[in-house]
């Protein structure tokens, strides 16, 4: 989820049927415990990416802090100073399976000299290497289990803020060396003028990318870049709507949440019919929850302010 996006608390709480190859199997998800979160109060909105909540405080700034919360409910700070700059915008942040961070923005500098960037902080927060990407302008970002960084947006013009290419997914070493470039065709746009990165959610699994664009368009890319599923997002969910959360596991399950003109629960993709299928809600879960995203299977949810909510899969009665 892009830290511009707003958290929608949903109206049932969360049981499945999950996926799998062969179509919708008879699987739910069960409470797996509550953890509070330590530090001050999430003031952005946070998502579950890799092994930690991650988030920003003071986005748009001089010095934006970059946090994340492990499983245990810690947190941990980074200031992120980018060189010469005098105000810089962070748009998403992301964590790996290692711990590792990235982040992608822009930087100004004192004399109005613009750069767009992708960091990459290591695990043990000892390294901090700063990739200057422009014509590229991320807006979203992930890091895959591999610890390489994903990223999408637009590819402008050189000498303009015009889009060369709108649509464009990326893949980076930790150490910034481009490793692959895919030009995202056919993608729609809600207002017919903004980018659909912007405001959008990528996310990586054991196997593939996934990108819930802006316009609602949720696509897929395997490691080499090359586009391997395009779905529509339920009817309900209109385009410029927001979703109550997007979580992508590390086995290829895929729930969103549902939207406040929409219904109210949140909805599970069958890759082999292109339909959402309704998440129902088990008599043992009272609580509301807002989708963070999946903790390798386990899909983390936002039951209160304060706390993280923990639901696993298990198998359907029968």
């Amino acid at each position: 989820m892009h830290l511009g996006w707003r958290i929608f608390l949903l109206g049932t709480s969360l049981a499945a049927l999950g996926h799998s190859e062969s179509g919708i199997t008879a699987r739910v998800l069960v409470t797996d415990g509550e953890t509070a979160i330590s530090g001050p109060p999430i003031l952005s909105m946070p998502r579950w990416s890799g092994s930690r909540l991650v988030g920003c405080d003071e986005c748009q700034s001089h010095a934006p802090i970059l946090w994340a919360v492990d499983r245990q409910g810690r947190r941990e700070e980074t200031v992120l100073q980018i060189p010469e700059s005098g105000y810089v915008t962070v748009w998403d942040v992301a964590s790996g399976q290692d711990g590792a961070v990235a982040a992608v923005g822009y930087a100004i500098s004192n004399d109005s000299r613009l750069a767009d960037f992708i960091v990459w902080i290591s695990p043990d927060r000892g390294q901090q290497v700063i990739m200057r990407v422009w014509p590229f302008c991320p807006y979203a970002v992930a890091v895959a289990p591999d610890g390489t960084v994903w990223a999408a947006g637009p590819v402008k013009h050189e000498d303009s803020k015009v889009d060369f290419h709108a649509n464009v997914v990326r893949h980076y070493s930790p150490l910034g060396q481009l490793l692959a470039t895919t030009t995202v065709r056919g993608v729609r746009r809600f207002n017919g003028l903004a980018a659909v990165a912007n405001g959008s959610t990528l996310m990586v699994s054991k196997d593939r990318v996934g990108w819930l664009t802006h316009a609602c368009d949720y696509i897929e890319f395997s490691f080499d870049g090359t586009e391997v599923g395009r779905y529509a997002c339920p009817a309900t969910l209109a385009d410029g709507q927001f979703v109550g959360g997007v979580g992508l596991s590390l086995s290829n399950d895929l729930v969103i949440g549902g939207s406040r003109s929409g219904p109210l629960s949140p909805l599970m993709l069958d890759r082999l019919t292109h339909n959402w299928v309704p998440v129902p809600a088990p008599a043992d879960i009272k609580n509301a929850h807002g989708i963070l995203g999946f903790d390798g299977l386990t899909l983390v949810t936002y039951p209160e302010p304060g706390k993280l909510g923990r639901l696993k899969w298990a198998e359907a009665a029968h």
